[in-house]
C-alpha cells in the first residue's frame, strides 16, 4: 500500500475520511467553499485542509493545486494530485504520484466540455485515468445541471466529480446529487 493510502478514521460505523489538502491561495478561497460544499453534496467522506505553502516530506492522500504561482522546490507526493493547468505560469513542480490536470484547456485530462445558459454543465474526462489502485477511470461526459455564477465554482465542480468518480461514485449518483442543488 503506497503510504498516502491511510485514511482518517471518522464518522459513524468508523468509515474512513479522506483528506483533501488544497495549495496556494487558502485564505478566503471561494474554490475551497465550493469545493467542501460539492463534496457535502456528492455524500463523500473527505475533509478539505487548505495550507499556503506544502510541508516538507508530507504525503499527501489528494492534493488539490488550483492556484500554482510559485515554485516549490521540494518533492511533493500524493495519492492523485489534481492541478490546475489554467492558472500554472511557468511554474516548476516536482511530484511523486498520479497527476491529474484540470481546466478549460482542450490538452486537459479534465475539462467541461459544454455549458448551456448558466445552469448546466458537461463534465469530461478526455483520456483513461489509471490510478494506483488499479482502477481505470475511462474517458467520459457526465452532464451536471447546476446554476454557476463563479469561475472557482466551475474548478470545484471539476475536482469534486474527479474525487467523486476516483471514489467510486457512479455517473447516475453524481447527477442526482448535483441535481438536488437546483
Amino acid at each position: 500500500m503506497h503510504p498516502a493510502q491511510n485514511k482518517l478514521k471518522g464518522g459513524a460505523g468508523g468509515e474512513m475520511v479522506k483528506e483533501v489538502t488544497v495549495i496556494g491561495e487558502v485564505k478566503s478561497s471561494l474554490f475551497i467553499h465550493y469545493l467542501k460544499k460539492f463534496l457535502e453534496v456528492l455524500k463523500l467522506r473527505m475533509v478539505v485542509v487548505g495550507e499556503e505553502i506544502p510541508v516538507k516530506d508530507k504525503i499527501y492522500q489528494y492534493l488539490v493545486i488550483n492556484k500554482y504561482e510559485q515554485c516549490y522546490p521540494q518533492k511533493l507526493t500524493s495519492e492523485c494530485c489534481l492541478l490546475n493547468m489554467d492558472y500554472i505560469q511557468g511554474s516548476i513542480l516536482h511530484h511523486s504520484g498520479i497527476i491529474v490536470t484540470y481546466g478549460f484547456g482542450s490538452k486537459n485530462t479534465i475539462t467541461l466540455s459544454s455549458m448551456e445558459e448558466g445552469n448546466s454543465l458537461v463534465y469530461c474526462i478526455q483520456r483513461f485515468i489509471e490510478l494506483e489502485q488499479g482502477t481505470i477511470l475511462a474517458p467520459q461526459e457526465i452532464p451536471v445541471i447546476l446554476n454557476i455564477p463563479e469561475k472557482e465554482e466551475l474548478y470545484a465542480v471539476m475536482v469534486s466529480v474527479t474525487l467523486a468518480l476516483i471514489s467510486g461514485l457512479k455517473e447516475d449518483a453524481i447527477r442526482k446529487s448535483f441535481a438536488s442543488l437546483s
